[in-house]
């Protein structure tokens, strides 16, 4: 019977070794895309802060450049209105782009933690 124990033990042990050992590498995965996900973070957050001050910038800008007729413009060197106001809302697309970017960032980030505690909740059931 001290045999059949430990043998029931031993194939217990392989299952369990042979599990980790099969999920092993999308847990490896999970860990770079986590540090990915912070290095794109620590990028996002200064663009943002960067796109943040332009932004504003760019919204006095719109109001300032709307309130001046043309010959005001010419004195002030501006040839082309429509070209200075389109590169201004570039600007607050790339803006909104990075508020995306930022989101996507916190919702994978999220998923992967979910993924995460799903490993250690199932560690505890072993």
């Amino acid at each position: 019977m001290g045999q059949t124990l430990a043998q029931a033990i031993k194939d217990i042990l392989t299952e369990i070794n042979e599990a980790i050992i099969e999920i092993w590498p999308s847990i490896q995965i999970t860990f770079e895309e986590q540090e990915s996900i912070q290095r794109a973070k620590k990028v996002v957050r200064k663009i943002k802060i960067d796109l943040r001050q332009e932004h504003e910038h760019a919204k006095t800008l719109i109001k300032f450049l709307n309130s001046k007729n043309i010959e005001e413009l010419e004195q002030l060197g501006i040839q082309d209105m429509t070209k200075v106001i389109l590169e201004l809302r570039r600007m607050k697309t790339k803006r909104n782009l990075m508020l995306q970017l930022d989101n996507k960032c916190q919702s994978l980030e999220a998923n992967i933690q979910r993924f995460h505690k799903r490993c250690r909740c199932s560690r505890g059931k072993v």
